[in-house]
Parts: C-alpha cells; sequence; structure tokens
C-alpha cells in the first residue's frame, strides 16, 4: 500500500492537468486504498479464523488422546468398549470438521506425506474387503456386543484419528503436547490402578469396587499399559535431557512394581524385547554412550529374565479368561480353509468359533462359553481377516519400527530421539504382545496414536506434504460441500452414538429389574426402549422376548375367569417376532437359534403347533455349533416328545459322543428305552446316571417305576406317563415285559 501510494503521489506531482481533473484522481486512488485495505482486513480475519479452528482441532485431537484410555460408564451394561468407541467417535469427526473447516477457509488442503500413510490405508482396505465378505457384514461392521474394537467402524475412526492428528502437528511443541497428553493418561490409568490391586477403591461406583477393575480392560490389558509406560519412561530417561525426570521417573517405578505385582508371564517376554530393541539403537545412535544411565534397562532387564521362572509370585488377581492356543490354532485352520485371503470378517471369530471347536473343549471348563476373541491379536487377524489382513497388521509394526528406528539413527534432537526410542521399542512389545494376547479399544487406540507420533516426527524431521490449493470456484463450491458434509457427519456421529449409548444405558436397567416378578413389566419396556434407540443390537431382542414370556407365563397363572387370553396372545406374539428379529440381523449367531428354540417351547404352553419350530430353531443351531452336545440332547428332547425315537436315539448317542459324562443324554436314552419297551437297556442307561449323579432321585424314582413295570404292578401309558396299579379288566395299557 504504501508503494502503491508513494506511486500515486509521484504520478499526480508529474501530472499537469486541471485541479477537477486532479480530485477525480485522488477520490479514485482513495477508494482503490479502501477497497485493498478491506480486502487485507478480510483475509487478515479469515486467517485468524483458519488459525483458531486448527488450534481447536489441534486440542480435540489431545483431549481424544487424553480420554480414550481412561473413559468408562457405570450406567451402561457395557461399561468399557462402547463408552471409549462412542467418545472416540464424536471427538474424532469433530476434530475432523475442524481439520476441514480450516483447510476450507485457508484456500489450500495440505497433506504431510510419510510411509505409514500407505500402511494406515491398505490396512482400512484390507478391513473392508472383510467386512464386504464377511459371513455376518452386520457384526464385521458394528463389532460384536461389549467387544466392537476390531469392528469396520473403529477402523475408519482410527485411521481419520491418524490423518488429523498427523497434520495437525505443526511444530516440535505440538509434538511434547501429544507425547507429554499419551504418557499423563495412561498414568493415570496405571496410577488408579495402583490404588484398585491394593483394595483402595478411589471410585464412588459399584462396578469399581474390585481389584481387577481398571480403566484400560482386562488385567493382562493393563500388563501391556504398564509395560509401555515403563519403556517410553526408560527412553526418556537415558535418552533426554528433560526437566521432568522425576515425573518420568515415578511412572516407570510404579509401573515396573505393579508389573511385579501382577506377574503375567508372556509380558516379560515383551518387554525383554522391547528393552533389548532400546538398548541396541541407543548404543547405535550415540557417539559418546553414558553407561550409568544403560545400567537402567540392563536392570530391568536382569529382573525380566527372573520373573520368567518365578510364577508363584506376585498378587494373586485373576486374569482375564482367553481361548487356549491349542484350540484357537485349530479353529483359525478350518476357518481360513476356503477363505484364506480375507477371513470370515471382523468380529466374527465367536462363529468361527462355534462352527469349528474341536470336541476336546467339551471335557473342559470352559466347555459351556463361546470365545469372541482368538488366543492372540495374530491368530484373531488371520481368522477374521486372513492372510492379506495379518500381513498388513504386522506390516504397521514394521513400518513403525523401521521409521522409528532410522529417525533415532539420524537425528541430533534429544527429545525427538528418546520419543523416537520410546515408540520403537513400545512398538516391539506390541508386536510380541500380539503373539500371546489380543487387543482391545485401549490397545488398538494406543497402536494408532503411535503411529501418529512416529509420522509427526518424520514430518518435522523434513518438511514433506501434499498441497492442493483451492482458488477457482468450482473447487470452493466443492470445498465447501465437503465442509457441509463434515458438519453433518460431526451431528450423526453424536446422535446415533448419544443413541447407542442411551439404548445400553436403558438395557442395563431392564436387566436389573427382570430378576425379580413385580417389576418385569417395567423391564420389558426397558428392554423396547433399547431396541428402538439401537435396533441393531441382538441382546436386546432377546430380553424382549423373555420379558414377554415371563408376562405370558404370568397371564396364564391367573385362574380361567381372571386370565385374559388376548394378553397371553399378543406377548407370544411379540416374543416370536423379537426373537426372529435377532435371527434377521444376524443369522449365523448360534445363541439366537438356541434362543429361539427357548421361545417355541415355552409358546408351547399355549400353542400346539410350536414343536416343528422347536425342531427347525434346534437343527439351524446343530448346524452351527455341531459339536454341542447340549444342543444334540436338546434336539433329541424334541424328538422324544414327537415320539420319534430312532431320532431321538441318534441325537442322545451323538451328545453323548461329544461329551461322555452328560448325565441328561443318558437319562433321556433311559426314557426313550422305556416307550420302546426294553427296560433291561433302560436299567442300564439310569445306572449310568446314578455314577455320574449319585444322588439323583429322579432316577432311582424311574428305576423303581420299571421294576413296577416288570412286576405287572404299573402301567406305562401311551402318554408315556407310568401309573401304579394293574391294567382294569377289558382296558389294554401297554404291559411291562423284561
Amino acid at each position: 500500500l504504501k508503494l502503491w501510494e508513494d506511486k500515486i503521489l509521484k504520478d499526480n506531482s508529474l501530472k499537469k492537468s486541471t485541479d477537477l481533473d486532479n480530485q477525480k484522481s485522488v477520490r479514485k486512488d482513495s477508494k482503490f486504498k479502501s477497497w485493498i485495505k478491506s480486502k487485507v482486513l478480510r483475509e487478515n480475519r479469515v486467517t485468524k479464523i483458519a488459525f483458531i479452528f486448527n488450534r481447536l482441532g489441534f486440542y480435540t485431537v489431545l483431549a481424544t488422546i487424553f480420554l480414550v484410555p481412561l473413559a468408562f460408564s457405570n450406567q451402561t451394561f457395557d461399561i468399557l468398549e462402547l463408552p471409549k468407541q462412542a467418545l472416540l467417535g464424536v471427538l474424532v469427526v469433530l476434530s475432523f470438521f475442524l481439520w476441514l473447516a480450516k483447510s476450507v477457509l485457508s484456500a489450500q488442503f495440505k497433506f504431510k506425506k510419510s510411509s505409514l500413510n500407505i500402511a494406515v490405508v491398505v490396512f482400512l482396505i484390507s478391513s473392508a474387503i472383510s467386512t464386504v465378505g464377511s459371513t455376518s457384514p452386520v457384526t464385521s461392521f458394528l463389532g460384536f456386543y461389549a467387544r466392537g474394537n476390531d469392528s469396520f467402524l473403529v477402523i475408519i475412526l482410527l485411521t481419520l484419528f491418524f490423518f488429523v492428528a498427523v497434520n495437525s502437528i505443526e511444530s516440535q511443541n505440538d509434538l511434547k503436547k501429544m507425547a507429554g497428553t499419551f504418557l499423563f493418561s495412561i498414568g493415570l490409568v496405571i496410577f488408579h490402578a495402583f490404588f484398585q490391586v491394593l483394595g483402595i477403591f478411589v471410585l464412588p461406583f459399584e462396578i469399581t469396587k474390585s481389584k481387577v477393575f481398571n480403566t484400560a480392560g482386562s488385567i493382562n490389558v493393563l500388563a501391556a499399559i504398564l509395560a509401555i509406560a515403563l519403556l517410553f519412561s526408560v527412553a526418556l530417561i537415558i535418552n533426554s535431557k528433560i526437566k521432568s525426570k522425576i515425573s518420568v521417573g515415578i511412572l516407570g517405578t510404579l509401573s515396573f512394581i505393579l508389573l511385579l505385582g501382577l506377574n503375567i508371564n508372556y509380558i516379560w517376554y515383551g518387554l525383554m524385547a522391547g528393552l533389548i530393541a532400546m538398548v541396541a539403537v541407543t548404543i547405535a545412535s550415540k557417539k559418546e554412550i553414558d553407561y550409568k544411565l544403560l545400567a537402567i534397562p540392563a536392570f530391568v532387564l536382569l529382573i525380566s529374565f527372573v520373573m520368567l521362572s518365578s510364577t508363584s509370585f506376585g498378587l494373586k488377581i485373576p486374569k482375564g479368561a482367553q481361548l487356549n492356543r491349542t484350540t484357537a490354532k485349530s479353529i483359525v485352520t478350518s476357518t481360513i480353509t476356503g477363505k484364506l485371503l480375507f477371513g470370515s470378517g471382523p468380529e466374527t471369530f465367536i462363529f468361527d468359533y462355534a462352527k469349528f471347536r474341536p470336541r476336546d473343549v467339551n471335557e473342559k471348563l470352559t466347555e459351556s462359553l463361546r470365545f469372541d476373541k482368538a488366543h492372540n491379536e495374530y491368530f484373531q487377524m488371520t481368522a477374521t481377516r486372513g492372510l492379506l489382513g495379518l500381513f498388513v497388521y504386522l506390516l504397521l509394526f514394521v513400518v513403525l519400527i523401521v521409521l522409528a528406528g532410522t529417525y533415532v539413527l539420524k537425528t541430533e534432537d534429544a527429545f525427538g530421539k528418546s520419543l523416537a526410542v520410546g515408540i520403537l521399542s513400545s512398538s516391539v512389545f506390541l508386536a510380541v504382545h500380539s503373539y500371546y494376547y489380543f487387543n482391545n479399544t485401549t490397545l488398538i487406540f494406543i497402536i494408532f496414536v503411535l503411529l501418529s507420533l512416529t509420522a509427526g516426527l518424520k514430518s518435522l524431521e523434513k518438511e514433506a506434504a501434499n498441497k492442493v490449493s483451492v482458488n477457482t470456484l468450482e473447487a470452493k463450491a466443492f470445498s465447501v460441500i465437503l465442509l457441509l458434509f463434515a458438519l453433518f457427519g460431526v451431528i450423526g456421529v453424536t446422535y446415533t452414538g448419544s443413541r447407542a449409548y442411551a439404548a445400553d444405558a436403558v438395557y442395563k436397567n431392564g436387566i436389573g429389574k427382570s430378576s425379580s416378578a413385580k417389576t418385569i413389566k417395567s423391564a420389558k419396556n426397558d428392554f423396547d426402549k433399547a431396541v428402538k434407540l439401537n435396533p441393531y443390537r441382538e441382546p436386546y431382542y432377546l430380553n424382549v422376548a423373555r420379558a414377554n414370556l415371563i408376562l405370558a407365563n404370568q397371564e396364564g397363572a391367573k385362574k380361567k375367569n381372571e386370565r385374559n387370553e388376548g394378553i397371553i396372545r399378543n406377548k407370544v406374539a411379540v416374543a416370536i417376532a423379537s426373537g426372529q428379529a435377532a435371527i434377521n440381523l444376524n443369522p449365523v449367531n448360534v445363541a439366537n437359534w438356541a434362543s429361539m428354540a427357548v421361545i417355541y417351547r415355552n409358546v408351547g404352553l399355549y400353542a400346539s403347533n410350536a414343536l416343528p419350530w422347536i425342531e427347525k430353531s434346534y437343527v439351524k443351531a446343530v448346524e452351527l455349533e455341531p459339536n454341542n452336545a447340549y444342543l444334540h440332547n436338546s434336539l433329541g428332547q424334541v424328538y422324544l416328545t414327537t415320539k420319534e425315537y430312532d431320532k431321538a436315539i441318534a441325537m442322545f448317542d451323538k451328545a453323548i459322543e461329544l461329551k461322555k459324562d452328560l448325565a441328561d443324554s443318558h437319562f433321556n436314552l433311559g426314557l426313550v428305552h422305556i416307550q420302546k419297551q426294553d427296560y433291561a437297556k433302560a436299567k442300564q442307561y439310569f445306572n449310568k446316571v446314578l455314577k455320574f449323579k449319585p444322588g439323583s432321585k429322579d432316577t432311582k424314582k424311574v428305576l423303581e417305576d420299571i421294576k413296577k413295570l416288570e412286576n405287572g404292578t404299573a402301567v406305562l401309558q401311551k402318554s408315556g406317563e407310568i401309573l401304579d396299579g394293574r391294567p382294569p379288566a377289558g382296558k389294554q395299557g401297554i404291559q411291562g415285559k423284561k
């Protein structure tokens, strides 16, 4: 503006025009200057707003890093995974909107280049392919109830988080804030867990009053976070000149003490691998080495080695339930036959377990459980995402370790080096940990935080970014439309997440009320609300069915003149419709079919045509879980009721083949042979029942009845009942025979 003003003055001084012409010229120049000034002011205002959006986006990323490991809810039935995923969704979409708004206002989209970008995008694509070809697409997209960390939806959110986090880092100070927030968050998790294991319950909620409770997940997940905190603490102490070495030292010490107390064997293997990587890269990157500081990782390494053989040492705190390696390997091998590349679909391992679980599971204490996770994350990835998914998951670690390692070897920056060493050693630990245990929402989120920190480090080392300018009218229009879509995304995700949260909260209330006959009606209303708020959760529908059947039974128990048949019919119809809705939502879930069979068995109290539907439900359940002895026994009972004795014998024999000590099947075979009037064989089965259940009064009573039938002092009716007394003259009962 000054140059322009000088030019005008010079031109005016040279011009020899009339006073009128000079006045017009000055007026024109004055208007032009005003326009220039207003334009500059507008641009400055837009730049300031863009800067504000940029900082808001960055601090939203920090809030996400801080809150996700700490999030839990005492209001919902799913106390950990759902609250974390709902919070992740809202904060990630909000931070993406703010980043997008900044880009639109600054008329420039800037994407930082990194090898990790490719690895993360390939991971997302492989998840998408597996979801499309999944045995249960709804489960793969939304996640299995009370899990969900492997769902495609969560992977989308984590990918968005990675890109926004990386592109929000503009200086080393930003990187320090991000790393500090991460360590502070897991530090609070550890600090709280320390009091929990000592039996000091700081939080006032009933669900937190347990030594095993922590905000990260199971005790196994807590141990993994302790190892990561310890590795970062040691890395910062030996490689950095930071002023906060005391607080970092406290975090490391507390983590180490808790690790000793929990003493989970496989954690020591991962910790040792991380420490070896740390010492190796530190020695390789330094010209002058302070061996006194290296004594710290050497000491931790020595203790870790000793703890491998000290299995009896530590606090007796229950660990998380885990499928054994041999069984998991067998199921994974069977699952990927024919699905080698893409697996059965994210979050579908529970269905793989039902279909392919080996027979020897029936002899174990965990026979009644259906595991929704494989033994470890590598098995989980292989079964649900195939070899491609496993390869891409390993690729994340490889790229992470290589980039962090090369950064350590090249940089002279003390903070950057210490952070990279912490990332490298933690990545090595997590790679080993994935061989022994599976991820939950907290652990997979930590992996993506490490990815973001590494990409941020590399971007500061050498400015490399793709810039897309938005100058044309068409480009500006498109960017505004994109921004509007992002705004609707924020509103939509917040609304959907809130409804999912509210649904689980009322579902929990319903579960609490459903244990009492007096409050079952109120429980039924809660279950109805849960279904309306979130119609994509099978347990909600199944509990609607259960509550309606209880109400139907309550009405049916009334005296005939007080009973309302219309209410019974309505409740029965709603129960059937709700059970069918669960099946429609997920037809490969054996639990849905088994529940449907139970619904129809209850319906049989009020309808005569329920048996074919009971049979159909159990046949499908047996098809989905062929090695479940109890399902074969239940189907056999249906055939016993319909007097299809050969089919019943086949089912009971199969159940006993799968589980030799299944007393119910031996008992039912005894009943079949009574109906076939083969009393000698019937006694053999009932005597076997007494071996398994010596105090069984029912079995002893039936053996007494068989003696009466043999002696002719009792009669076997066509209905299958055994009545005392000889048949009256001229009446033909079914006589007992030896």
